[in-house]
């Protein structure tokens, strides 16, 4: 019934890089479902927690290239 914070209820995309609890981190590579690293993460990043106390809601994992190195094609 009351605001959680000053995000409460700010839509937040994620970098594909930090783990949200639920979500699968690509961090740029080509999903392969054998991959152990493909995986729904079981935890979330300190940042990302932080955003979400503040009632900030997470709705995506942000697209990355290649292991977020480089130039994209």
């Amino acid at each position: 019934g009351r605001p959680l914070g000053v995000l409460d209820g700010v839509p937040v995309g994620v970098k594909d890089d930090v783990d949200v609890e639920g979500y699968v981190s690509h961090v740029g590579m080509r999903y392969d479902p054998a991959a152990s690293c493909f995986r729904p993460s079981a935890g979330t990043a300190w940042p990302v927690r932080r955003l979400q106390e503040a009632g900030a809601v997470v709705i995506s994992k942000n697209r990355m290239h290649e292991l977020g190195s480089g130039n994209p094609p």
